[in-house]
């Protein structure tokens, strides 16, 4: 049985093995297809992941780029890893606009809430019998649990 386009896989030596990774990731990028729409003028940054550095010509993230219809004035960064280089690359992604979306998130998670936040704790002790008193608590040992993360190194960010 034939899979649609968008769900097949790549395979050794399959239709990429010939083309720089440049002009597969413009193949794979959003900007072209008729599916997804994404204005190009939209895109502020790009982040291309790799693995192998073979045939890649010079500055693949950028060349993607203008071969997906994103204009010269996109930064793009090519990121260089043999494991886990799609993960650095959310990382670089996130570390970006994580400032903007800190900013922004307080426009956005009052509009999707349907109750109001002095009401949830009310809630969940209704509902789910969970007093007051054992949600304080809770809300202490959290804090007191994510300082002592904080101050271990657990959240810094590590090559």
């Amino acid at each position: 049985m034939a899979r649609p386009a968008s769900s097949r896989r790549a395979r050794f030596r399959g239709f990429f093995s010939a083309r720089f990774i440049s002009s597969s990731a413009t193949t794979t990028s959003p900007a072209p297809s008729p599916t997804i729409l994404v204005n190009p003028a939209l895109v502020q940054e790009v982040f291309l992941d790799n693995i192998l550095n073979v045939n890649l010509g010079q500055a693949p993230a950028g060349q993607a780029a203008l071969g997906a219809g994103l204009p010269n004035s996109v930064p793009c960064t090519t990121v260089n890893k043999v494991f886990s280089s799609g993960m650095k690359a959310v990382m670089l992604r996130l570390k970006v606009f994580s400032w903007e979306s800190m900013m922004s998130w307080s426009l956005v998670a009052w509009k999707a809430c349907r109750i109001p936040q002095n009401m949830g704790a009310e809630l969940c002790s209704d509902q789910h019998s969970i007093s007051r008193e054992v949600q304080n608590s809770y809300a202490i040992l959290s804090n007191e649990r994510g300082i002592a993360a904080q101050d271990s190194g657990a959240f810094s960010w590590r090559d």
